[in-house]
């Protein structure tokens, strides 16, 4: 991917990969694929795939159950069912674009640009829908990699975490200002703000000399 594997663009890739159900990413820093990561750079198999990666994330399901088969309304009808699933005003414009990205990456337009359709695929390798959809279900109990009550947190939140450093290592300031800002708009995404709430602004503060803190 030509990214620095410490900087913050390396950082969301892996939240992406790992909130479509592609990836384990442990707090050690190790990567592996997901029996659908496995899936879906296989060419046999990548078009099933991509439709179960696309239903992984909750907020993409939601909105294909609600909508499935018939027209979707138009843009700001959209963005306000994406807001009644718990998407913060100032994202939902962003998320809609997102959404309709990966519905397309997914398949899901090639019936009709303007409903989700499940695409209907015809493979040789023997591999069900069911098939892929309990590997699917398996690889999220084994993804997170610290235990506890990780699958209670939402997926962008698990995957957020999980893109830390280990403990006591060096974190740059403006990587950790990368992750702060993703956090940020992932906090703005799955929460609703209170009335007249203001924005947070990070930005990293001048050391007296000109360096930075941190």
């Amino acid at each position: 991917m030509k990214m620095e594997a410490k900087g913050g663009g390396f950082r969301m890739r892996i939240t992406g990969a790992q909130t479509f159900g592609l990836i384990v990413y442990e707090r050690g820093g190790r990567i592996s694929l997901t029996d659908l990561g496995r899936q879906i750079i296989d060419s046999a198999t990548e078009r099933q795939a991509r439709v179960s990666a696309f239903l992984t994330v909750e907020l993409y399901a939601k909105v294909y159950e609600q909508f499935k088969g018939g027209p979707l309304p138009p843009q700001a009808g959209l963005e306000r069912a994406i807001g009644t699933l718990g998407v913060g005003a100032k994202v939902r414009d962003r998320a809609r674009q997102v959404l309709l990205r990966s519905a397309k990456q997914g398949g899901f337009f090639e019936a009709a640009a303007d409903r989700l359709v499940k695409p209907s695929i015809k493979t040789d390798t023997g591999i069900s829908q069911g098939q892929l959809d309990e590997k699917d279900n398996r690889d999220k109990g084994r993804s997170g990699g610290g235990g506890g009550n990780d699958d209670e947190l939402h997926p962008l939140i698990r995957g957020l975490l999980q893109t830390l450093p280990a403990p006591g290592g060096v974190w740059g300031v403006s990587d950790r200002l990368d992750w702060l800002n993703m956090a940020n708009s992932i906090l703005k995404m799955i929460y609703k703000s209170g009335p007249n709430a203001g924005d947070i602004n990070i930005t990293i503060a001048q050391k007296e000399g000109g360096g930075t803190n941190g």
